[in-house]
């Protein structure tokens, strides 16, 4: 019966682990020594409260009912041991604690549970009424929960402003074991502390978080916040950046004090380059990795409520490109993940067709719109964009309208909508959705042209007319070669409305704030009363309060508002004046 208390409980620590990284055994997973040595790291950056239970891979801001899960799983973790100790011998709970440590990784509550086991097995301690020894054994379980349950100060602010639920887990796990150690020693009394009182007993605690996980939770939230954590905004395989100078630099002084000759210069040049050959070799394979980690999750969990989620994370991946101007100049690894790439279409669409109802939708209306004026469908483009705005715009009255009580959880078994977790604010596509259809809407006109007039002859012999409009979407704002494109874009369309938009452009690219500050003066005249006009008024003002002219920037804003009344521009110059004025009243 010890030997079949042991087994289950071992299958309790596994699925604690499993909670919280996806492998069912600890042998199974790759960083399983620096999760143990963060966990037992009594402080530090990387150290491992409770609070991080509650918040990764799964948070119980978002999903209540695991705040429960875990309470019981803690419970169980820290009252078997000590009853084990009292119904059998003090050397028998030695393996439970042990199981504690290495099997669900949890070294300081292991070691906890080891202390109350000795206290309460202690004969000094061991009463006739076996429960008052029980007590007293939770007595440095409490203390453990006390220390260990504070919040970091780099916690998040959801994370701080639910705080009941970062305790109330706690309070669940020592009440909860006190109730089982009761029911234990009663059940065992019965049978007159036979062997056998204890597994029924475990038995049912562990059925019951594993029943309400896959009743309340399911594999698939699991499975979701692993890909988020490992490929979503915050992740670790697409989006950490990088210095390469520095790196390239410390393997450069290293080879350079071993090296019997040759300067500093060429090894340190040399060692950039294998450098960035590497990260151009690892950037490629962690984006192939990320979208089979998304495909693997869709075909598994098809009918997972988030399935939009991973399309979008799919789709990110697939447009996620190294800056590099960045890259080649400054030798620093950059991601972006602003444009579209034609890969990524197919996963936009599905995201799009299939899930109306999705905020995520937003974004994949206006990436599709992108790759649709790439293209040359300018009309297809600007059906996309009244698309979303139609859903999503709150000033159109058929729009798609969230009130702050739609992402409340009303109880412990409600959920947090799944967009929510992505941190996705429609509002942002909506406003980039307007300024992307006045653009469109004002360059519709313009002329095209042979693509061979442009780029000379193509070798298959073939030529077909570009929109301006067209080829300024083509170009990649983190291009080394960006600045003399928009220049050839503009020499070769001169006086179309696109040209207008390429001069704001090209002052946007200015580095010194008074020399951008003159040039955006010159293109706001020359483009007065024309739409590309509005835009350049804009970031005049814009860069007027970033130089600290608050006088100049709001005068500029009220020009927009007056010259442009129609424009989208000018209801975010209305939004910048009404945020300058409070900032005047502020300054005094």
């Amino acid at each position: 019966m010890l030997l079949l208390l042991a087994l289950l409980f071992a299958g309790l620590c596994c699925f604690m682990f499993w909670l919280r990284t996806g492998a069912y055994f600890p042998w199974g997973y790759e960083d399983y020594v620096n999760l143990l040595s963060r966990s037992l790291s009594p402080a530090g950056i990387e150290q491992v409260t409770l609070s991080n239970f509650l918040s990764s891979p799964i948070p119980v801001r978002e999903v209540p009912i695991h705040a429960v899960i875990m309470g019981l799983q803690f419970a169980a973790m820290s009252s078997i041991p000590i009853l084990v100790a009292i119904l059998y011998r003090l050397p028998f709970s030695v393996i439970f604690a042990a199981m504690v440590v290495f099997l669900a990784a949890m070294p300081w509550l292991g070691m906890t549970v080891m202390l109350g086991c000795a206290l309460a097995s202690m004969g000094r301690f061991r009463f006739t009424f076996r429960y008052a020894s029980t007590l007293i054994g939770l007595i440095p379980v409490v203390i453990y929960f006390v220390m260990a349950s504070w919040v970091p100060s780099d916690a998040s602010t959801e994370m701080v402003e639910h705080e009941a639920l970062l305790y109330a887990p706690w309070v669940l796990a020592l009440l909860s074991s006190c109730v089982i150690c009761a029911v234990a020693l009663a059940l065992a009394k019965l049978i007159n502390y036979r062997p056998g009182g204890i597994p029924p007993v475990l038995a049912m605690l562990f059925a019951t978080p594993v029943f309400l996980f896959h009743s309340q939770v399911g594999r698939d939230e699991l499975e979701y916040r692993l890909v988020k954590r490992e490929i979503g905004p915050s992740g670790t395989l697409i989006s950490a950046s990088a210095d390469i100078s520095t790196l390239a630099s410390k393997l450069a002084s290293q080879h350079w004090s071993r090296a019997e000759g040759g300067s500093y210069d060429e090894i340190y040049d040399r060692m950039l380059l294998v450098q960035k050959n590497r990260i151009l070799e690892e950037t490629a394979e962690n984006r192939q990795r990320a979208i089979l980690h998304c495909d693997a999750f869709i075909e598994r969990f098809s009918q997972s409520r988030y399935v939009p989620n991973v399309l979008f994370l799919k789709a990110r991946a697939q447009d996620c490109r190294l800056d590099r101007g960045e890259f080649e100049r400054a030798h620093r690894v950059v991601f972006r993940f602003d444009l579209p790439n034609g890969t990524s279409r197919r996963t936009w669409q599905i995201l799009v067709e299939r899930f109306p109802d999705s905020d995520l939708r937003a974004t994949g209306l206006y990436k599709l719109a992108i790759l649709k004026a790439r293209d040359g469908d300018l009309d297809g483009a600007v059906a996309s964009l009244e698309m979303l705005m139609d859903q999503f715009d709150p000033s159109r009255s058929s729009s798609k309208t969230m009130t702050q009580s739609d992402n409340i959880v009303g109880s412990v078994f409600q959920r947090s909508p799944p967009s929510s977790s992505m941190s996705i604010d429609p509002s942002q596509s909506v406003r980039d959705a307007r300024r992307l259809k006045e653009m469109l809407v004002a360059c519709r006109n313009d002329q095209p042209k042979p693509i061979s007039a442009l780029f000379g002859p193509r070798q298959d012999g073939s030529d077909v007319l570009v929109h301006p409009i067209q080829v300024l979407m083509w170009f990649d704002s983190v291009d080394p070669n960006y600045e003399t494109n928009l220049e050839a874009l503009a020499q070769s369309f001169k006086n179309s409305e696109t040209a207008g938009y390429v001069e704001e452009r090209l002052a946007m690219m200015e580095h010194v704030i008074t020399r951008r500050i003159e040039r955006f003066q010159k293109v706001a005249e020359a483009l007065a009363g024309r739409p590309s006009g509005a835009k350049a008024q804009f970031h005049l003002a814009d860069a007027l309060q970033e130089h600290s002219r608050l006088m100049e920037a709001k005068e500029s804003f009220e020009t927009l508002i007056q010259r442009y009344p129609e424009s989208c521009w000018s209801t975010e110059a209305q939004e910048r004046l009404d945020a300058l004025s409070i900032l005047q009243e502020a300054m005094g």
